[in-house]
């Protein structure tokens, strides 16, 4: 307060303090002092000070003033019209300076190019005819010349260069990289100018690409953690450098000594730590920061930062592991698109902790449909299914798949999710590739005891999930069963579902009668011609499967095709009558079917069949020698059945 009673007024004029006592002489108190040094006056604050908060005896209002009371209309401001406080205009108005100085240099340079930018309009339209185009690029080249570095890093100038360098001559690639090649590292790293670099490594010579890539060696880590140049970074492992030439690349983020010493032959981080394993705890801290660093930018979409994640989670001790899956939870769904984003997906699922895992399978809410008509996706939704051992969370993917399963089933990679569940990694229907990508995941404990790292039996998991989806497959099959096994594609699911121990007998023979209902319709096919389902190529392949289940020899080979064998203890439902139902439904029409090409078969399928042998014989009696002497393999295969002898040679 004594510090600001010091200040004088702006008019000049004598300030007063409100009226709080009256000195002895009964007048109030003066609102100035006077200084000690100058003599002069000094004025009073520009606010009224009531020590003990009564109300001000001289105001007309009643009520009391507060403590401190500002006046609006006479606010303290600082003089800058002084030469003394010329430095303080500078401060506070530094930014609007800059920016208008910078305003100013745009202005200047709108002005300066705005002939380049008018040929430019020009050269950029795709129907500009190619002899205009080359002489507009030739002109407007001859005008940027030796300005090229100074319009880079402005956004709409520096696609001037960008259009000039598409269309340019060789020779004038090679005049134009010579003027920017010092200046390459520093415009990797600018917002507009890494847009530039992409356009000099995507049309640069065949023979200029070596160079190019020399001048990024040494910096491909520290460009790889940039946001502006790790798309550089990742424009060169993707689309220009060669095999070698991406093991040279990836080398700098395994240690600090290959950006200077760069090894020839192919190297990995599985071979560097196998060839180095008294650094191995030094390398495996030394990529693990790098990946941190990575994952919280967010440039873990890359490739290249997929391939250093994929091969760290291979190589580095378990509990490594468990903290980079921790840090990639959020990003594991949009990385499983590439090749090296599925395993790191893949292994995060198999490896990560419950808790990982559930994160990841809550963000699938809303995307199952989607990831599982994907090729890589449903690889994904495979895995886990597979290590979930909390049907509470599994049920969030199957929830999804019941509401669009005939989507699902009649889409190419959709129904290896539902033959997945229905047989758990079948050789039949996944490739060795697959099938080594979705090996269960183990890890060796503290014992040293190799262990799966989930805990219930895959049955049983099977059981808890078929159990959900059971219900509408049937209802599914029921109605599009028959149109299904007329398919390559979709007949496995029809057949893998009705000899599936796992499901009821009386839901899945009661499929088979629907089945054998559409196949038999009266209303679409006459009675005096056989079914088009049994005399099709593909159908009549599928419906022998199904015969053929009660089979001894037919339950063994099934048996051997699944890694994943389910013990006997766990089969509760046997198979339903199969051959007596087809039987029935076959009768009318057994005759002309034993003499068809493709429906003898099943005819044939059903003299194998111990529990419809002797029926089938009785209705085909006499019939021997007109089926022996067919010219197709199937009748004299039913005929050597009847006779009980091997199946004749075809008659040349």
């Amino acid at each position: 307060l004594v510090c600001m009673s010091s200040r004088p007024n702006k008019s000049g004029e004598k300030r007063k303090l409100s009226a709080s006592s009256p000195n002895k002489s009964g007048k109030p108190k003066s609102n100035t002092k006077t200084s000690s040094v100058s003599g002069k006056k000094r004025k009073a604050p520009d606010f009224d000070v009531n020590y003990n908060n009564e109300p001000d005896q001289t105001s007309s209002s009643k009520k009391a003033k507060p403590v401190f009371n500002f006046q609006k209309s006479k606010k303290f401001k600082v003089n800058f019209d002084s030469k003394k406080d010329s430095k303080y205009k500078n401060d506070t108005n530094d930014s609007k300076s800059k920016k208008s100085w910078k305003d100013q240099s745009e202005k200047e340079d709108d002005k300066k190019f705005s002939d380049e930018k008018r040929l430019w309009e020009i050269l950029r339209k795709k129907d500009t005819p190619s002899d205009v185009r080359r002489i507009t690029n030739n002109k407007l080249l001859s005008m940027i010349q030796g300005k090229i570095k100074h319009i880079t890093f402005r956004h709409d100038i520096s696609r001037i260069v960008q259009t000039c360098y598409k269309y340019a001559t060789p020779e004038q690639k090679v005049r134009i990289l010579g003027e920017l090649k010092e200046h390459i590292l520093e415009l990797s790293k600018s917002h507009y100018g890494h847009f530039l670099v992409q356009k000099l490594l995507k049309y640069a010579p065949k023979k200029e690409i070596p160079h190019l890539i020399a001048i990024f060696r040494g910096q491909i880590k520290k460009l790889g953690r940039h946001k502006e140049a790790s798309n550089i970074v990742e424009m060169l492992y993707k689309d220009i450098c060669n095999a070698a030439q991406r093991n040279s690349l990836m080398q700098e983020f395994y240690a600090k000594k290959f950006a200077i010493f760069k090894v020839e032959e192919k190297m990995t981080l599985e071979s560097l730590l196998e060839s180095e394993p008294q650094r191995k705890e030094a390398i495996i801290t030394y990529v693990q920061d790098t990946i941190d660093h990575l994952v919280n930018k967010g440039l873990v979409y890359h490739t290249y930062a997929q391939r250093l994640v994929a091969e760290f989670l291979q190589n580095a001790p378990y509990d490594k592991q468990l903290q980079v899956i921790t840090t990639l939870t959020e990003a594991v769904l949009t990385i499983l698109h590439t090749r090296e984003g599925l395993k790191v997906a893949l292994h995060s699922l198999g490896y990560g902790k419950a808790k990982d895992r559930k994160k990841i399978i809550k963000d699938l809410k809303g995307r199952v449909k989607a990831l599982s008509q994907d090729s890589h996706g449903v690889l994904a939704i495979i895995r886990a299914l597979d290590v979930t051992d909390d049907i509470v969370t599994t049920s969030l993917i199957l929830s999804e798949l019941k509401g669009d399963l005939e989507e699902i089933a009649e889409d190419k990679n959709g129904r290896q999710v539902i033959l997945h569940l229905l047989s758990p990694h079948n050789k039949r229907y996944f490739n060795p590739d697959v099938l080594e990508l979705l090996k269960p995941p183990t890890f060796t404990n503290a014992e040293g005891v190799t262990v799966p790292t989930s805990k219930k039996s895959p049955e049983f998991r099977q059981a808890e999930q078929l159990e959900q989806i059971e219900r509408p497959l049937m209802d599914l099959l029921s109605n599009k069963g028959h149109s299904y096994l007329c398919s390559t594609q979709n007949a496995p699911i029809v057949v893998e579902t009705l000899k599936s121990h796992l499901i009821e007998t009386k839901l899945r023979e009661e499929c088979f009668r629907k089945i054998c209902d559409h196949v038999f319709d009266t209303d679409k096919e006459s009675e005096a011609e056989t079914p088009n389902l049994l005399i099709d190529g593909v159908g009549h392949r599928y419906f022998k499967k199904l015969l053929l289940l009660e089979s001894p020899d037919s339950q063994k080979s099934e048996a051997a095709e699944s890694t994943i064998q389910i013990k006997t203890d766990s089969v509760k439902n046997p198979l339903p009558p199969y051959g007596n139902i087809f039987l029935q439904k076959l009768k009318p029409f057994i005759k002309k079917a034993a003499a068809h090409p493709n429906a003898s078969f099943l005819v044939a399928a059903l003299l194998s069949n111990p529990l419809t042998k002797n029926e089938v014989a009785s209705l085909l009696k006499g019939l021997e020698k007109t089926l022996s002497n067919s010219e197709e393999t199937g009748p004299r295969s039913v005929a050597a059945l009847l006779g009980g002898t091997d199946l004749p040679k075809k008659k040349k």
